[in-house]
């Protein structure tokens, strides 16, 4: 049996460079991290194929674990572990077979004294940067996969000390880096059994051409699960086009979807094409479905069963290869019984339904989101900012308050409070004591069984319901009275006349 070399590494942009650099050390690439390793470790003595492992992990979380893993490795196992932190030293003290390297350890936790100038990942290396980013967030999606890692490194290497240029090294990844590049959107962060879940479920649906809606509530990701959709599937080379459908006017969305020739209507100087030819062969994501107009809805399910549409103002039929995908916030089923979403498009886009979990869903996730987003907005910060390990640290001293508020943004209020304490030092969890009702019910405070807490006198139910409205007005966030109407089960007529009881 061959016997191979493996190198671990840590999935940050650093670590991938680290690895090109060293290529020819290594035959296997494998992810670890400061929680995984001690599984790897289990994992590695298993395989009698191994002879000889590199790790590139700064720190790890068990020092005793690590050790008992070490002292149980097949002695005919050499070890290399690169790092400078006391945890890895204590833990690799008094094993002949393995040695620990003390480096230079950067922030972020990779030798400055192993990486080259020219292949540092910096905010001054946008194409490298976001080449990288791009893979890590493809490997999380699939569970971990080391497979883009290992393909980033081996492009780095081949282009080790060049101009790192999109067009000329990975012209195939352009259109995806760019779209990632212009939403800004993590990757669904979560280890979480419904977010695993949902990752197995894009993987899963991605190569098909069946229609999906995704429903959730604002602040859920859930553009970035139609990226992956579209990210994952045989059109990944073509463009992914988006539009959000609420709050435009019938005139106007029919025209963005669908183009206008000189003259279809007032104003219109010039033909333009639509979204759908923008998107040929691509894909056309559609947010906020439950808001389109339902004399579009017509024309848009027609399109979805023929694949064929009238630019406004032309009789002429054009033909689209597209494939849509649609979001909609949670209520959708109550558009349907209003009459305001047709019954016949939602049984024809939504042949695979996805939903996006809240964070009140997941609240185990919420420390692994906020670790990732302090690496993510380490890049580009301010002077004086918090650092990476600052920021995990304070986050998580306060798991517990994060896992009884109520978010109304979702991972959009996350990353606010995590910007505003990075950025600028801010105690953002005096933001989240709630002031308390004059009946002693702390605003989003939720007892162990996840109800309301009772109060400290019994009031009227009217009265109760009033001051519950008016506080989740009051701490709605990014909410639009829309989609906070949704989350309380109510109308915008009835959230509207609390609001106007308050004043």
């Amino acid at each position: 049996m061959e016997k191979i070399r493996v190198l671990a590494i840590s999935p940050v942009p650093e670590s991938i460079c680290l690895a090109a650099q060293c290529r020819d050390k290594w035959d296997d690439l494998q992810i670890a991290g400061r929680q995984l390793i001690v599984a790897k470790l289990y994992e590695w003595n298993q395989d009698p194929s191994i002879k000889e492992i590199l790790i590139m992990v700064p720190d790890i979380a068990d020092v005793q674990a690590v050790r008992t893993s070490l002292k149980k490795l097949n002695k005919g196992i050499r070890v290399t572990w690169f790092s400078g932190n006391l945890s890895v030293v204590k833990a690799c003290e008094g094993f002949q077979h393995v040695h620990c390297v003390k480096s230079e350890v950067m922030a972020d936790g990779v030798s400055s004294k192993l990486l080259r100038h020219k292949d540092k990942p910096s905010s001054d290396k946008p194409d490298l940067l976001d080449y990288l980013r791009y893979k890590i967030t493809l490997a999380f999606m699939r569970s971990l996969d080391p497979g883009p890692l290992k393909e980033a490194a081996n492009v780095i290497a081949k282009h080790s000390g060049k101009t790192f240029d999109l067009a000329d090294v990975v012209p195939d990844d352009i259109k995806s880096i760019e779209h990632m590049r212009d939403a800004d959107f993590p990757y669904l962060e979560g280890q979480s059994a419904k977010i695993v879940a949902l990752k197995n479920k894009i993987q899963k649906i991605a190569p098909s051409d069946i229609s999906v809606l995704i429903t959730g509530e604002t602040g859920t990701g859930k553009e970035a699960v139609a990226f992956y959709l579209h990210e994952f599937s045989k059109r990944r080379l073509k463009p992914f086009v988006s539009i959000n459908c609420a709050g435009l006017q019938e005139e106007f969305l029919r025209s963005e979807l669908f183009g206008h020739v000189k003259g279809a209507y007032t104003g219109a100087e010039k033909g333009r094409p639509g979204l759908i030819d923008h998107a040929k062969g691509g894909t056309l994501f559609l947010d906020e479905l439950g808001d389109m107009p339902l004399n579009i809805q017509a024309d848009l399910l027609r399109f979805l069963q023929t694949k064929r549409y009238r630019t406004m103002g032309d009789d002429r039929e054009k033909h689209a290869d597209i494939r849509v995908i649609a979001a909609a916030q949670p209520d959708i089923r109550a558009k349907m019984e209003a009459k305001e979403l047709r019954l016949d498009l939602y049984y024809r886009i939504a042949e695979m339904e996805l939903r996006t979990p809240s964070l009140a869903d997941v609240p185990e996730d919420i420390m692994q989101i906020v670790r990732h987003l302090a690496y993510r907005l380490r890049d580009g910060k301010p002077d004086g900012s918090r650092t990476v390990e600052q920021t995990i640290t304070y986050f998580k001293t306060r798991q517990d308050e994060m896992r009884n508020h109520i978010w109304p943004g979702n991972v959009r209020d996350l990353v606010r409070l995590v910007k505003q304490y990075m950025y600028f030092g801010y105690d953002v969890f005096e933001d989240l004591k709630e002031d308390t009702t004059s009946g002693g019910v702390p605003a989003g405070k939720l007892t162990p069984n996840g109800m309301i807490a009772m109060p400290d006198k019994l009031r009227p139910v009217e009265e109760m319901i009033q001051q519950y409205v008016t506080n989740a007005w009051e701490n709605r966030g990014d909410l639009t009275q829309a989609e906070l109407a949704s989350r309380l089960g109510i109308s915008i007529n009835t959230l509207k006349k609390h609001l106007q009881i308050r004043k």
